[in-house]
């Protein structure tokens, strides 16, 4: 069953499509396999060259994490990306590199040490960069969105740039 993206992922899915170049983007990918129970939120595919993978778990929570307490948001996404690593690198298995992400608009200060942390344990673990786009980052990286969409006129088929052209030129 398929549902509709957050508002959230269609805007990580359009920074992949037009800022970060991916050929293609999915959103909310679920396992072939029976045994791997989970969801990544948006997979952005490049193929030029190797083929890069890019799967994101996107959180945009605008009062913060809400997952519980710092540690249960750190297990949480723990839990979810050792699923993903095993979900992505099964369904794209001929990919030459695999780079995770967390999107996050509101990181808790108190937070940003632990998820730290664990995208190094991430790294050790997997040999697979966990990068951690949060706060600043988050906001820069959407910025630089919304600037491409003010110079673009042409319609795309892309629900969140279309709305970013839209906003941009009434702004």
């Amino acid at each position: 069953m398929s549902t509709q993206p957050k508002a959230g992922e269609m805007l990580v899915g359009a920074y992949h499509k037009f800022l970060g170049e991916c050929d293609f983007v999915t959103y909310q990918k679920t396992s072939l396999e029976q045994d791997i129970q989970t969801e990544v939120d948006v997979v952005g595919v490049n193929l030029h060259g190797e083929q890069e993978i890019y799967a994101c778990e996107v959180v945009t929570h605008l009062g913060g994490m809400g997952y519980g307490s710092y540690q249960e948001n750190r297990d949480r996404l723990e839990r979810k990306f050792k699923r993903a690593e095993k979900l992505v690198t099964t369904e794209y298995d001929t990919a030459g590199t695999y780079t995770f992400q967390l999107w996050s608009l509101n990181t808790p200060k108190g937070l940003v040490t632990p998820l730290s942390e664990l995208a190094d344990e991430f790294e050790d673990d997997t040999g697979y960069e966990l990068e951690l786009v949060m706060n600043d980052d988050y906001a820069e990286r959407i910025q630089g969105l919304r600037e491409l969409a003010s110079s673009k006129n042409a319609q795309t088929n892309d629900l969140a740039f279309r709305f970013l052209q839209i906003f941009e030129y009434l702004s």
